[in-house]
């Protein structure tokens, strides 16, 4: 991609941010690397990144193809990683936590989370995962979207199959509105 610093490779274990200067019909706007996943120790195929969310306190929450191993924490594909950034861009630095445990949950430990939101104000985690899935007694496909509480209670959130939704959820971003 080309920045303002030039052209940059994007590998599966980073984030690019596009800043738009016009949007529409003619959008423009200009490409940056945000998140170097190699910086902070994102970097075997395993390590790619599946889902990605922003948290209300700014941290990245993010789920892997697989295991992920950085800097103290160690992760499946089912769980959610937490970076706080101390530094973005080519020079990415912060630290990691473990932000959802996905094996708390029955049956997720064979689940891979490919899209994720979350309302902090509520405490609920919206996912969407790979395949059929029945974790907590709950079913559905990847064209579902589960809401867990922060207690670990799971629901249905939206069947995208029901409102004619022809593949799967693989990015999700929810807005409430009153």
């Amino acid at each position: 991609l080309s920045g303002p610093g030039g052209a940059f490779k994007l590998l599966m274990q980073d984030v690019a941010r596009f800043r738009p200067s016009s949007t529409g019909d003619n959008t423009a706007g200009t490409w940056e690397l945000y998140f170097d996943g190699s910086d902070v120790g994102l970097s075997t195929s395993a390590e790619k990144i599946d889902a990605l969310a922003l948290r209300n306190d700014g941290a990245l929450l993010i789920s892997t193809m697989g295991k992920a191993s950085v800097s103290g924490v160690t992760g499946q594909d089912e769980d959610l990683l937490a970076f706080r950034a101390t530094a973005t861009g080519s020079n990415t630095a912060g630290s990691w936590s473990l932000a959802f445990d996905g094996s708390q949950l029955a049956g997720m430990n064979t689940e891979d989370v490919t899209a994720a939101w979350v309302d902090a104000a509520a405490g609920i985690r919206y996912l969407a995962v790979m395949d059929d899935f029945n974790v907590n007694g709950v079913s559905g496909d990847n064209r579902t979207i589960l809401a867990v509480t922060s207690t670990y209670a799971v629901s249905i959130f939206w069947n995208a199959a029901d409102a004619g939704f022809p593949g799967p959820i693989d990015a999700l971003e929810i807005v409430f509105t009153p």
